[in-house]
């Protein structure tokens, strides 16, 4: 079973890059924002893991500067918004259809 939360030594060691390394992305993509917890210690849920991930791929795979990472996070987003529309829009249509095969 997955966990809710990880601490900012987990997700290091998960992505092999130091916790200054995380520190440092969170001060540079405004998508990296964990929350903290009464300690302000940070907790990264699924969704800032996948934001990790997807800057590690940009940086370390793509081979992009901090600046071009940057560029395709952020136009990145409305494609994101885009999708999920998109797919409420079809589960309407999916819906739909099964109304009318059951009157069928």
């Amino acid at each position: 079973m997955e966990k809710l939360y990880y601490n900012i030594k987990e997700v290091a060691q998960m992505f092999g890059v130091s916790e200054s390394t995380l520190r440092y992305w969170e001060r540079e993509f405004t998508q990296l924002n964990p929350d903290r917890n009464a300690g302000n210690r940070r907790r990264y849920n699924t969704k800032d893991i996948e934001v990790v991930k997807q800057i590690v791929h940009l940086l370390y795979d793509q081979k992009l500067s901090i600046e071009g990472a940057k560029q395709t996070l952020k136009n990145a987003a409305p494609l994101t918004e885009r999708t999920q529309q998109i797919a409420e829009q079809l589960r309407k249509i999916r819906e739909e259809l099964i109304d009318l095969r059951d009157n069928i």
